[in-house]
């Protein structure tokens, strides 16, 4: 058995049989090139061997769709889950950073921006179309991804320390975002002393990515009659998160 059976940011379980010969079906040259389609049976036996069962979630089923945790290397995630993990985590990251740059107070708020509906080409490719979007719908979703997010944090500060900072952020596959590294840089002692910082962060790039991948399982007639994702994948909603950082 391969140990590395799971080499994609999207996998689905399936029968022995779509698993191998799903190029070949209908459509299954549209799928995305980081989707990976894997036998149940298979997912089975490697989660037998050592610790890869705490590696993916319990329970998978055939059918089932996981996605690469963005901020675990190694870790997999149902895509049902992924909204709430990626926003919880990333959310708790960012404030984690902040305290390791000496920060005393850090507020902050959600903003639901641009909704846009998923189109595929018949290459494959994605496009978007930006759909009317009521503002009480907008509402409603800042305030549900909000109720998650547990970030308040006041103190009286403590030493900056610029290492731990960028060193978490790379751990957490986070040093590529200019919001988070300019962040840290700004805090370097070789640099202006500040004591306030703005710092708008989108929470749903992640999310974001890997429903373009997963999209093309919904719209390749050898996936889409059980695919269960259709909704969750049918739009993409920017969701920013606004920070008020003190130091």
């Amino acid at each position: 058995m391969d140990t590395m059976l799971l080499n994609k940011p999207v996998v689905r379980l399936d029968t022995d049989e779509r698993s191998i010969n799903y190029k070949w079906f209908d459509g299954g040259d549209r799928l995305s090139g980081n989707l990976q389609v894997v036998s149940i049976d298979d997912f089975e036996k490697w989660c037998d061997e050592g610790e890869n069962r705490s590696l993916v979630p319990s329970n998978c089923q055939c059918g089932d769709v996981i996605v690469r945790h963005p901020f675990r290397n190694g870790v997999y995630i149902r895509l049902e889950d992924m909204e709430d993990v990626v926003y919880k985590n990333k959310g708790f990251i960012i404030s984690q950073i902040a305290n390791l740059l000496g920060c005393t107070d850090f507020s902050w708020e959600v903003e639901v921006g641009e909704v846009s509906e998923r189109n595929i080409s018949a290459n494959g490719s994605i496009s978007y179309k930006v759909v009317a979007a009521k503002a009480e719908w907008k509402k409603s979703e800042e305030r549900k991804v909000s109720s998650k997010l547990k970030l308040e944090q006041k103190s009286s500060g403590g030493m900056i320390n610029i290492e731990e900072a960028e060193r978490l952020a790379k751990e957490c596959n986070l040093w590529q975002d200019d919001a988070i590294r300019t962040l840290i840089e700004c805090r370097n002692p070789k640099n202006p002393v500040i004591k306030e910082r703005r710092v708008s962060v989108q929470l749903s790039s992640e999310v974001n990515e890997m429903c373009d991948i997963a999209f093309s399982l919904s719209v390749t007639p050898a996936f889409s009659a059980n695919f269960k994702y259709s909704e969750q994948v049918k739009y993409k909603k920017e969701v920013v998160l606004n920070c008020n950082i003190l130091f």
